[in-house]
């Protein structure tokens, strides 16, 4: 729901923002959202505290081009 959103009203606001200002205003709006988003990760990353050792796992290296993917990981239950 945030993601269409923002598919839709940014690319409005840009546009606003470049008819007001001129075509460089539309690098200073992706500016502005790309700061804004690292922002929100940063503050996001400092409130969740780490997962615990003990219930973390490996990283296995999945490929994601088939949906086969999920019976390759050997995680997962074979039936």
């Amino acid at each position: 729901m945030i993601y269409s959103f923002g598919a839709t009203v940014g690319p409005l606001l840009a546009s606003v923002l470049m008819a007001l200002y001129g075509p460089y205003s539309f690098f200073a709006f992706e500016s502005a959202v790309a700061v804004s988003f690292a922002v929100f990760l940063l503050l996001r990353i400092r409130q969740q505290s780490p997962l615990p050792a003990d219930q973390q796992e490996m990283f296995i290296a999945v490929p994601d081009t088939t949906p086969v993917a999920i019976v390759l990981d050997p995680r997962t239950d074979p039936d």
